[in-house]
């Protein structure tokens, strides 16, 4: 979010010039441990020819994220249930069966594929 703010602040030395701006970041919390993914996994929906559950495409009212899993000879795309945390805006905190390294898709940047299915 962005927000105009006037304000008035000591200059002792005059390094400050009627008209300057700033960017600033106000901290409200911290929430420690918190698993954090980037707010784009959350709208990330794979190719419904990617998923052996189809159901999770047309779930209401349940957030889901997917990730990228490797078994023995292939890859596929998992659906984890999730709830949704805290957001800067940028990340959103996420409970549910996750652990930290999980592989997390976010988007089709580039479509890869062979005769074995995905390719990360």
């Amino acid at each position: 979010m962005t927000y105009d703010v006037l304000s008035t602040v000591p200059n002792p030395d005059t390094a400050l010039k009627p008209g300057m701006t700033a960017t600033v970041t106000i901290h409200t919390g911290e929430i420690p441990d918190a698993l954090i993914v980037p707010n784009e996994a959350l709208v990330y929906r794979p190719p419904s020819r990617d998923l052996k559950d189809k159901t999770v495409l047309r779930a209401k009212n349940v957030t889901y994220l997917f990730l990228l899993k490797k078994d023995a000879s292939s890859w596929s795309i998992a659906p984890v249930p999730v709830t949704v945390g805290a957001t800067d805006g940028i990340h959103t905190q996420v409970m549910g069966p996750l652990s930290p390294g999980d592989e997390v898709i976010v988007r089709d940047r580039h479509e890869k594929r062979h005769s074995g299915g995905l390719i990360p």
